[in-house]
């Protein structure tokens, strides 16, 4: 697939490893006039967000491994790297939940429609944190104020989290159009399948 650049844009990938294999989330920045500064604090933020928040809630066979951020405005745009808070989670030592079985995370902006709003496919949880096919109470809850923290650290340094749109209707957004959260939500504590991760070895 040919590279198509997103103005003012970094992409941030948090990667993780459990006993199914690795596997990721994807978050999206934006910035006017960044420099590789810039995308370096930005970088250590979600590190610091997703090993020193996140990981006290996943399952201890999950590791957090490193958080890439990509300067997207160009094919060749700089790659930094985070991974000074890589580690372990602490807060479940059942075992890890089958991959694709994920809590949906609702990222909204200020538009409708599937080109307004993302999603964020969180696992690495325990058995223990499952019920019937529910979160246990609280969980989603303090998933989604570790999002919102990171929402807040990163507008704190002229980083505004936003979703990419890469098409409205069928038709391809050239360039993709960036869209601002305005709102971070778990509209319910059942867990969702991501088909993508539901097929690793």
């Amino acid at each position: 697939m040919a590279f198509v650049a997103v103005p003012n844009a970094a992409k941030c990938v948090v990667q993780f490893a459990g006993w199914q294999g690795p596997f990721s989330n994807t978050m999206w920045f934006t910035q006017a006039l960044f420099g590789t500064d810039e995308q370096e604090a930005l970088a250590a933020l979600v590190d610091g967000a997703f090993a020193g928040d996140l990981l006290p809630l996943l399952n201890t066979g999950v590791a957090y491994v490193r958080t890439l951020c990509y300067d997207m405005r160009s094919a060749d745009g700089p790659i930094v790297t985070a991974n000074a808070s890589a580690g372990s989670g602490s807060a479940s030592s059942s075992d890890q939940l089958p991959g694709g079985t994920a809590m949906c995370i609702t990222l909204r902006t200020a538009n409708r429609g599937r080109a307004g709003r993302g999603r964020l496919y969180i696992e690495g949880f325990g058995e223990s944190q499952w019920l019937e096919g529910h979160f246990v109470a609280g969980l989603t809850a303090s998933v989604v104020t570790v999002l919102q923290g990171l929402h807040v650290a990163t507008r704190a340094v002229s980083w505004e989290p936003v979703i990419v749109s890469r098409q409205l209707n069928g038709v391809a957004r050239v360039p993709p159009v960036s869209q601002p959260i305005t709102l971070v939500e778990a509209r319910n504590n059942i867990d969702a399948h991501q088909r993508l991760r539901a097929h690793r070895p």
